[in-house]
């Protein structure tokens, strides 16, 4: 139960994060008004689903892939999302850009706090 909630709180921090980071380069580099860049639920949904397909596919599949599985993913769907269905007005290029920095940090964000949260309950048995 524990191990549960701490990889919820592993996905919350990744999408979230990664999300307002991705938000702020968005409006910074890419012409967006600041506040449809980070304070767009749809976004901060399409992060949560996103990064928690990275924790199933972290439970099914082993390290290497998992983690190739996820950037490929992290990528693909946000861009498709975030151009047909959230109506992104950046060109192709700006939006695979912006969903790969997001892949990136909410993968590594993902990947440190679970790290994190599974050394600090192997040390407490």
């Amino acid at each position: 139960m524990k191990m549960m909630f701490l990889e919820c709180i592993a996905v919350l921090a990744g999408a979230v994060l990664a999300t307002l980071v991705t938000g702020i380069l968005t409006w910074l580099f890419g012409g967006v008004a600041f506040a449809s860049a980070v304070a767009s639920l749809g976004a901060y949904v399409l992060g949560l689903v996103t990064v928690g397909l990275f924790a199933f596919l972290y439970h099914q599949l082993d390290r290497t892939p998992a983690a190739l599985a996820s950037l490929a993913l992290g990528v693909v769907l946000p861009s498709l999302v975030d151009r047909f269905i959230l109506g992104e007005t950046l060109t192709w290029t700006g939006i695979i850009l912006g969903n790969l920095v997001f892949a990136v940090l909410a993968l590594s964000i993902y990947r440190f706090v679970h790290a994190n949260a599974t050394t600090r309950q192997g040390s407490l048995r």
